[in-house]
């Protein structure tokens, strides 16, 4: 399946590898890249499930709750864009494991 408002991307996994692998970015970088983007998918609307979590549990309006997060979203971008743009920052510890 594709992602379509759910976390379904095992059936995509094999695509995935072949397509990155081929275009030769590593695949451990790659993963990192798209749990990173997931996560912020899950925090922002319109899909944005643990808002509407958090919002059901805090019996806060998604206006409220989206205004208290915007500082972690800002932050987690940019950490999006460096990791993206400097794989060096993911892959350090895999090349010092290895």
């Amino acid at each position: 399946g594709h992602i379509k408002g759910n976390l379904n991307v095992g059936n995509d996994r094999a695509v995935l590898m072949d397509l990155i692998t081929k275009v030769g970015i590593d695949p451990v970088h790659f993963g990192v890249v798209m749990v990173m983007n997931l996560c912020i998918g899950l925090l922002t609307p319109p899909v944005g499930a643990v808002l509407y979590v958090g919002s059901g549990l805090t019996n806060l309006s998604i206006y409220q709750l989206t205004r208290g997060m915007l500082p972690f979203i800002a932050v987690m971008t940019v950490v999006l864009f460096l990791i993206t743009y400097v794989p060096d920052l993911v892959l350090i510890t895999t090349r010092l494991v290895r």
